[in-house]
């Protein structure tokens, strides 16, 4: 892309808020004025950008901040990265060459090439560290800077199908260059730069939730020590703890039920398990949008905090004469804040608050976009490393994946999961648990129906028996319109590979809240 003058002092703005190791130390009036904007710009700076939107040396300072994750750098940490890096920034796409082709009529070598462009990068270093910008002025630079970019990648993109349906084109992907050709690659394209094109929209879920240094060193110490590395989290379920003892990486868990039955309920409750263990979570909502996850995270927040007691002493929650201090907000009424008291609102605030910065937590992504059985491995690698290294992936639901080669239903749903347990394995730079969701067929619910004590099995999978065939276990849930009321789910074990086989039981859950738990003196009747 060609950039003019004026983005050029845009990009000057947006990336003096950031650089601040060139600093003159001798003047403390700008040390001080620097340090301000510095700790709001950085944050926005990482939340914003989380790939690659920049050229020559503005590229090299967003792979060090953001790629990297070194905040703040020195000219001299910054001198020794380039000269470890001389051949990845001799080839990168990112930077134009054709200033340095010639010297005194004679072509230029590789050295000194490297050389001019090195002196060209820490020159821009030392004038951007001692130039100051205002938080307003920063603001308006992101904006302008995005506008702009994003009216060049999608004429770009435009131009580039056209090729890629005829003679086809090469392109640097992470370092590799990838081929494009033919329908197929076109639309492949296209979904590439718009999932860059969507992560700069300001309202882009959790822009703020790129994993940090401490915490990333955290996952690592405890990745690398002498314990069962493969525990994560307890689901909190007495009877499923009992049975499995953990929540493992590596392993899938298929949650198995009737539309609209608690299936996606579960889930949240399971990652909200998960991220209050620290861990990350990175969820694919295939059939339903990442805001309903975000509100039912808020939701099982709140219900703890206020309402958990009140539950578990089986008062009635949904009573207007509830207890003071009793305070519980559905996940569908945060998204509709008009209808919510003060003290709710308040709430709501709070646990949004906790969910994002609580250092305790785990921190929680959403990956967008339409799902091909095709590439979502790689969808899912690029978030992992782009965003957020998680340890637990959740798929809300693989029997919605689609076919860029037009596979039927059923040889979509059976490629998606026996690619993705393998994937959850091997695929990324460490095992991951997975939870995901599917359909029971209706003749299985009409069995357990008409027969309280009928068992799920590996034929009760709607579409392909590979739902139950694949994951490591199976729990089927069953209720009634009248149980969903009462917050009364059973909960049956489908033999599968890894399966305890724990005894059907009923689980106490407010679906409102995605919170479940067993009561044995309540449930068991």
């Amino acid at each position: 892309m060609q950039i003019d003058t004026g983005i050029k002092e845009t990009l000057d703005t947006i990336f003096a808020g950031v650089l601040v190791g060139g600093i003159d130390t001798s003047n403390k009036e700008l040390m001080y004025k620097k340090r301000d904007v510095y700790k709001v710009a950085l944050n926005r700076f990482i939340g914003r950008f989380k790939f690659c939107v920049f050229f020559e040396e503005y590229a090299i300072f967003w792979n060090l901040v953001k790629e990297r994750g070194i905040k703040a750098f020195t000219r001299s940490n910054l001198e020794l990265v380039l000269e470890n890096n001389v051949d990845i920034i001799l080839s990168s796409k990112y930077i134009d060459w054709s200033p340095w082709v010639s010297i005194q009529g004679r072509p230029t070598t590789d050295e000194e090439k490297f050389v001019a462009y090195k002196e060209k990068v820490l020159r821009a270093f030392d004038r951007l560290s001692n130039m100051y910008v205002d938080e307003d002025a920063y603001d308006a630079a992101i904006k302008v800077y995005i506008d702009w970019y994003t009216n060049q990648l999608q004429l770009e993109t435009a131009q580039k199908m056209t090729l890629i349906l005829t003679d086809g084109i090469k392109e640097k992907v992470k370092g590799r260059t990838k081929s494009y050709k033919g329908l197929a690659d076109s639309q492949v394209y296209y979904r590439e730069k718009q999932a860059i094109i969507e992560s700069l929209r300001e309202d882009n879920p959790r822009k703020d939730y790129a994993t940090d240094t401490a915490w990333l060193e955290e996952t690592l110490k405890n990745l690398n020590s002498s314990q069962d590395e493969t525990r994560l989290f307890k689901t909190g379920i007495e009877p499923i703890d009992n049975s499995i003892k953990w929540i493992r990486r590596g392993r899938m868990y298929n949650i198995l039920g009737a539309p609209k039955g608690g299936k996606t309920s579960l889930s949240n409750h399971l990652v909200a398990e998960a991220l209050e263990n620290g861990l990350n979570v990175a969820v694919w909502a295939v059939e339903g949008s990442s805001k309903d996850w975000e509100h039912k995270q808020e939701a099982h927040i709140i219900f703890k905090q206020y309402a958990l007691n009140a539950f578990l002493n089986s008062q009635n929650l949904d009573n207007s004469n509830k207890n003071e201090g009793v305070i519980v907000v559905n996940s569908d009424s945060i998204s509709n804040p008009s209808t919510l008291t003060q003290a709710e609102k308040e709430a709501v605030v709070s646990a949004t608050t906790l969910l994002a910065t609580d250092p305790k937590r785990g921190k929680l992504s959403f990956i967008e976009g339409t799902a091909y059985v095709e590439d979502f491995r790689d969808k899912i690698l690029a978030h992992y490393k782009e965003i957020n290294p998680f340890d637990v992936l959740v798929i809300d639901s693989p029997i919605n994946f689609l076919s860029l080669t037009g596979k039927s239903s059923v040889e979509r749903i059976k490629e998606a999961f026996i690619n993705l347990g393998t994937f959850i394995g091997t695929g990324l730079p460490v095992k991951v648990a997975c939870i995901v969701t599917s359909q029971i067929k209706q003749s299985a619910i009409d069995e357990v129906r008409k027969k309280t004590d009928a068992e799920l099995s590996i034929t009760s999978g709607g579409e392909s028996a590979e739902v139950i065939r694949t994951p490591d276990e199976t729990w089927g849930l069953f209720s009634t319109k009248e149980s969903l009321k009462t917050g009364r789910i059973q909960i049956q074990s489908v033999a599968s590979r890894h399966q305890g086989n724990f005894d059907s039981f009923y689980c106490k859950a407010h679906l409102g809240s995605s919170y479940f738990t067993y009561v044995p003196d309540v449930m068991d009747y």
